[in-house]
């Protein structure tokens, strides 16, 4: 299962995720996400990841940078993209060298110009 989450309206949104193994719910992770305008949906593969993860960015005439963050809004990697490009590898390594642990992460793509992708979830499972 792939949650995602895509407003209607710009604007702060909180969102809670718990996960059930069938047995038992896990502790709630909640992030506030800020909307704008979309520019086009970034997708990404495979999920859930395991060695890396290839994001699918919309072609674009002006440079983004592509955020990654942990379930509690923590920056773990940025890159910038360059005008044009398609797609954008992460070996799951964060900006400080750590390897990310399982868990869930948001992405979101950031142009230059202040539009913005939708917010994905991406989940690492080793």
């Amino acid at each position: 299962m792939t949650p995602s989450f895509t407003p209607d309206v710009a604007g702060s949104y909180v969102v809670q995720l718990v996960v059930n193994d069938g047995t038992a719910d896990s502790a709630p992770d909640t992030v506030t996400v800020t909307a704008a305008e979309g520019s086009g949906e970034t997708t990404h593969g495979p999920n859930p990841a395991s060695t890396t993860v290839t994001f699918h960015v919309p072609d674009r005439p002006t440079a983004a940078t592509l955020y990654v963050h942990e379930a509690t809004g923590k920056l773990v990697w940025s890159t910038r993209v360059p005008p044009g490009t398609t797609e954008i590898s992460w070996d799951l390594i964060a900006s400080d060298g750590a390897p990310r642990a399982n868990g869930w992460y948001l992405y979101r793509l950031v142009g230059e110009d202040g539009t913005r992708s939708l917010v994905q979830w991406l989940v690492v499972l080793r």
